[in-house]
């Protein structure tokens, strides 16, 4: 008998649900369900809908059961740094802020009026982003909005609590947070306490994946026909894809999608005045850190894409080669990228401010994100290479934006690299391959590697 194992892979722009089973050596996935998500702008600011996401998996988990391939255990990963509160009755605390949100900028200003960035880069290697968790905290407690919280969960731990009523810190999402200590991998009590956050919330400490969070409620599982297993799984996205890249040596990587994360393992956190200068990070992996800078990726194409739904992403892409021209190199790691009304005004306004000639067509203003994008990315492996120390010839490249032949082309030009294609599908990939190895379908991770290194990109 089959046994299912199933990957909820949710990112910032659409969520899937994806089966996998062993078979000679080799996974083998099926995407059973597809739904989109995305940031809503309200007068509250900018906002994820959660409720949504639990609907859309009940959905996807009644498809199983009407393929009648119903999964015995599911994991569920996400972006990082993004949470939820809840009260002393469990219940969310709405609305629920989005990362994109500008909140946490000016919380951080405030908050580094009691502790450096300096110093708080120096306890937990985290990169400064104004929308870091500890930042977004900061700005819930000047609002009075921690008053009422009791727990805060991550969005995959929130989405498992959902699903069966437990409560738990994984620790690759919690090391998003930057209010870890990078060497002891628990809450950082000096930051907790100079930024006066109540010590009630961060009562467990974070646990290694993967491990087990309990069945469906039993409502759920009347309601679906069948129960699971919840394994909390390397729940960031990014450890879950890095998890799957198909080597078994250390490499650079290049996890390609709405942001292009770019990094390579390391055994110990790179904690230094010029890799926060440089604002790399230090994240949780599995046995390893993730040294990594982000990158605003394939964000940047998703908001032209907007501006003209009735160009799909390959015509885009298309239309984009046919215009090769200009060297651009653009800010694209400015503010104004970040959540942009135009990212096509965004985009001729600093064109017209730095003299590049000013790109009109859909073709030139993608033309110039994506040569910008290949010159961050170029940038970004000569600072890990003088950073870490690492040099590889090859970029391994896994994620959608695998699939982004154009921009994989503009990286190996600029950046000298030769260019490994490995899963479109990675983040759900290591996500099901943890499960399996928690299930003893697999002697161990030297076994996992050389079943993902066998398993065909579709």
């Amino acid at each position: 008998m089959v046994s299912y194992h199933l990957a909820i892979d949710i990112g910032a722009s659409s969520g899937r649900l994806i089966l996998s089973h062993l078979e000679d050596g080799h996974f083998v996935l099926e995407e059973v369900y597809r739904f989109p998500n995305g940031i809503w702008r309200k007068k509250e600011g900018a906002l994820w809908d959660y409720d949504a996401l639990y609907s859309e998996m009940i959905k996807g988990f009644k498809l199983c059961h009407s393929l009648k391939k119903d999964p015995s255990t599911i994991g569920v990963d996400t972006w990082g740094v993004d949470y939820v509160l809840l009260d002393e009755n469990d219940e969310p605390i709405k609305p629920f802020f989005a990362y994109r949100d500008p909140r946490g900028i000016a919380a951080s200003a405030i908050a580094h009026e009691s502790l450096s960035f300096e110093e708080m880069y120096r306890l937990t290697g985290i990169q400064f982003q104004g929308f870091n968790t500890v930042y977004q905290l900061y700005d819930d407690s000047l609002r009075g909005r921690l008053k009422k919280a009791k727990d805060f969960l991550m969005v995959p731990e929130y989405l498992s609590f959902l699903l069966t009523g437990r409560k738990c810190h994984e620790y690759t999402n919690a090391s998003t947070s930057g209010l870890l200590d990078a060497e002891t991998k628990r809450w950082s009590k000096t930051i907790i306490k100079k930024l006066s956050l109540p010590d009630g919330l961060f009562l467990e400490e974070p646990k290694d994946p993967p491990f087990p969070l309990g069945s469906f409620k039993e409502s759920i599982a009347e309601e679906l026909g069948f129960s699971s297993e919840i394994l909390m799984v390397a729940s960031h996205d990014t450890a879950s894809a890095v998890a799957a890249l198909p080597s078994e040596k250390p490499c650079t990587f290049l996890s390609s999608g709405t942001w292009s994360l770019l990094g390579t393992e390391v055994k110990k956190p790179l904690i230094s005045p010029m890799g926060m200068k440089k604002n790399f990070t230090n994240e949780g992996g599995l046995h390893e850190i993730r040294y990594l800078k982000n990158i605003m990726g394939l964000w940047l194409i998703q908001c032209l894409q907007r501006e003209h739904p009735e160009m799909s992403f390959a015509e885009i892409a298309l239309e984009a080669e046919r215009c090769r021209g200009s060297d651009y190199h653009l800010a694209i790691e400015g503010r104004p990228y970040a959540f942009p009304k135009s990212i096509s005004h965004v985009v001729q306004s600093e064109c017209r401010r730095k003299g590049f000639p000013i790109p009109e067509s859909v073709g030139e203003i993608a033309y110039a994100l994506y040569n910008s994008l290949a010159h961050e990315i170029a940038k970004g492996l000569k600072e890990i290479k003088a950073l870490a120390g690492v040099d590889r010839e090859e970029l391994v490249i896994v994620g959608g934006g695998r699939k982004a032949t154009f921009l994989n082309d503009l990286i190996a030009e600029k950046a000298g690299k030769k260019i490994v294609l490995g899963s479109s599908e990675a983040t759900a990939l290591g996500n099901v391959a943890l499960q399996s190895l928690y299930c003893h379908e697999l002697r161990d991770e030297t076994e996992m590697k050389k079943a993902i290194m066998a398993t065909e990109d579709k």
